[in-house]
């Protein structure tokens, strides 16, 4: 209703780990159990780790979203950031659904086969939420990177282009996140080039 909409086409379980909800006014107001908490969205203690809800299971959030599917309030529900194993409790139920995609870091320079291969043998599509590279972790690695332009003008493609390239050829969805229109356009409008030995 929030939302002004009918239905939401996806909904993902961000992590597998269901966090506990701060008391209002925490942030800034915070007692001992959430002291590091800056944001309500990512309840930390004092040492910087997550605060767990200890009585949500995993299976009970997956649960409460196979729910609103079957509502009709969500079209396909799916994962980030989830292991097979993770993904096995979900699974446990009877008649459980299979999420349609698990969404994580992926890119040239973490590929993530053995999960995808993984992922495929479920049926769970894999979606790479940073194909382009994690510059803020890896730094160069990258459209700066000097192999992705040497591959990028073997190819005729741009760095971009070469990066998606790759993820795609391997059957791994990509969000690129951009808000240039020129570079939305470029991250659409290309052929698939690159060679096996790329």
């Amino acid at each position: 209703k929030e939302l002004g909409l009918d239905y939401v086409d996806q909904l993902l379980l961000h992590w597998p780990l269901p966090y506990a909800r701060p008391p209002a006014g925490c942030p800034p107001d915070c007692s001992e159990r959430w002291a590091g908490t800056d944001d309500p969205m990512r309840p930390r203690g004092r040492d910087g780790a997550i605060v767990v809800d200890e009585e949500l299971s995993l299976r009970d959030a997956w649960s409460a979203l196979e729910q609103a599917k079957a509502a009709g309030k969500v079209r396909s529900i799916g994962v980030s950031n989830f292991n097979p194993s993770e993904i096995a409790v979900l699974l446990s139920a009877p008649n459980a659904t299979v999420p349609a995609v698990n969404q994580v870091e992926a890119h040239v320079f973490w590929n993530q086969e053995p999960l995808r291969a993984s992922l495929e043998a479920l049926g769970v599509a894999l979606v790479a939420y940073t194909p382009l590279g994690n510059p803020g972790l890896y730094g160069g690695q990258g459209l700066e990177s000097p192999l992705v332009a040497e591959v990028a003008e073997e190819a005729g493609l741009t760095p971009a282009q070469t990066m998606l390239n790759f993820l795609l050829a391997r059957d791994i969805l990509v969000v690129p996140k951009s808000v240039t229109p020129s570079r939305i356009k470029s991250n659409i409008d290309f052929e698939l080039r690159l060679g096996a030995a790329q």
